[in-house]
């Protein structure tokens, strides 16, 4: 029987839970998922605190979100892992195609082109891509959807709820999460075909562009676009915007792809019946209210927080979605893993510590009332039966011993892997940023993913490994070192492990 060594981690160190947590102008809405469970708890936002997707009142946000964070557990200093969802208004979506051929250095080649598109200064953004696909007009070609974001706003968000006891695992945006919800979840959605999704939110109109199931294009018009719609909006204004906004969607999709949209669907609250009558009559277009296979109770402006909890439960190892996060928030999070993974084995040792301290108490106690029980001044070689029984008592007590003293041995020679990480933790130095520690058994090679600050710095990294006994077979190929124009390289290196 093969022993499958990741499904024993997982379950000696499982991923902490992670919840769906959506941020607009107005509320901020949690929720988690546990089996078919589902849990959602809401705060709301005073006006002024969130404007146009930024942060501009920090310390009373920071204020809603400790309450959040009260209302989810009374425990203060617990982190709570969230995959957050912010507003569309301020990330820029946009796919582009790269040749097969840079299959072979797919993030360089990404970020170049998604450098190459940002409509402002590339270092002033928080980055990510995933692909989508074949082009369906060229197969030598790959389509990437590429997301920007201004690191400012991002770091406000990131460390006002680094403040409030959450923990961030990814940031993503309600572009991204409601077409993956109705792809995943929707009733009646065929990816084959071509759709235009359309939020009605409390901040605004969403429109996504969806191809092949995927986002393909992002346009948010928001409510304080016209400073004079700010409170109230008639509903004439509203059948305009309405009308006039889709048709730009559906023209730009036109003139960046063949054939035209003509399905949409909807996700709203509030005046369903009103927008499926002015798109249908306006525009000809086949309107369906987008409904879930699972969780259809709930109020489609839950949507997002819904699908945002849906991502959490994914393996973070897994998860090649595209994320806002900074790098070092992610990194957070892999080290939480690490430090639980390590306190939890320092559990398991003490508790088999105290396990066999009990036994061999035990066996002790049993000896002994069982020799008090035995007068052998009394057994005379006529009383076969007892001497048997005696014989069969010593050798229980035999048998009982030996199995005493393996358990003692094997708790004496169990694999310290609390040494291991300080050892590594001391040996990387400044240059380098571990990113994962896979490890399959002590007769499997060990193998590290990390950042160095350059290709010279990973080698570095090698020799200095070369030069400690305890580590043998080190392997780094060259090609497993992704470098870029400029800045860090990523590496992975491999080596076996002798006493530990």
């Amino acid at each position: 029987m093969k022993i499958n060594f990741k499904k024993i981690l997982n379950a000696i160190n499982p991923q902490p839970a992670i919840g769906g947590l959506e941020i607009n102008n107005l509320e901020l809405r949690f929720i988690k998922l546990k089996g078919n469970n589902l849990s959602s708890i809401s705060q709301k936002l005073q006006p002024g605190i969130i404007e146009k997707g930024k942060i501009k009142d920090r310390a009373n946000f920071i204020a809603a979100l400790s309450n959040l964070h009260f209302q989810i557990t009374r425990r203060k200093k617990k982190k709570i892992y969230v995959i957050v969802d912010v507003p569309n208004i301020n990330v820029y979506a946009k796919v582009f195609n790269l040749p097969s051929v840079a299959l072979g250095n797919l993030e360089e080649a990404a970020k170049l082109n998604l450098q190459m598109i940002s409509p402002i200064d590339f270092a002033d953004t928080y980055n990510d891509w995933h692909s989508v696909g074949n082009s369906g007009y060229n197969e030598n070609q790959i389509e990437i959807l590429g997301a920007l974001a201004p690191k400012s706003i991002i770091e406000e968000f990131s460390s006002s709820l680094e403040e409030a006891g959450f923990g961030i695992a990814a940031i993503e945006f309600s572009a991204l999460s409601l077409i993956r919800l109705a792809v995943n979840f929707g009733v009646g959605i065929d990816i084959k075909n071509n759709y235009l999704l359309l939020q009605i939110g409390s901040d605004g109109l969403n429109f996504n562009i969806m191809k092949n199931g995927n986002l393909y294009f992002a346009h948010f018009y928001s409510w304080e676009t016209d400073t004079k719609k700010q409170k109230q909006i008639s509903f004439s204004d509203f059948k305009e915007l309405i009308t006039r906004e889709t048709q730009k969607v559906l023209n730009f999709y036109e003139t960046h792809w063949e054939g035209r949209i003509n399905k949409v669907i909807l996700v709203s609250s509030g005046l369903v019946k009103e927008t499926i009558s002015m798109l249908s009559e306006n525009l000809s277009l086949e309107v369906q209210v987008l409904t879930l296979k699972k969780f259809n109770k709930l109020s489609p402006d839950w949507y997002s927080a819904l699908s945002s909890a849906l991502r959490g439960l994914i393996p973070r190892s897994q998860d090649t979605i595209i994320s806002l996060a900074s790098v070092g928030t992610e990194e957070g999070f892999r080290r939480y893993r690490v430090i639980n993974f390590i306190n939890i084995w320092r559990n398991i040792i003490f508790a088999s510590l105290i396990f066999v301290i009990v036994v061999f108490g035990a066996s002790v106690w049993l000896l002994i009332n069982t020799m008090e029980s035995v007068n052998l001044s009394d057994i005379t070689l006529s009383n076969v039966s007892e001497i048997a029984e005696l014989n069969i008592l010593q050798e229980k007590a035999k048998s009982f011993n030996e199995k005493v003293e393996l358990a003692l041995k094997s708790q004496k020679t169990g694999a310290n892997w609390s040494s291991f990480f300080e050892r590594i933790k001391g040996l990387i130095g400044n240059d380098i940023v571990l990113e994962r520690i896979f490890i399959q058994s002590l007769e499997t090679p060990v193998l590290i993913n990390a950042t160095a600050v350059s290709q010279e710095a990973a080698i570095n990294f090698k020799n200095i490994l070369t030069q400690q006994s305890q580590f043998y077979e080190i392997n780094l190929p060259l090609s497993n070192i992704i470098s870029s124009t400029e800045g860090p390289v990523k590496f992975s290196i491999s080596f076996k492990i002798r006493g530990l």
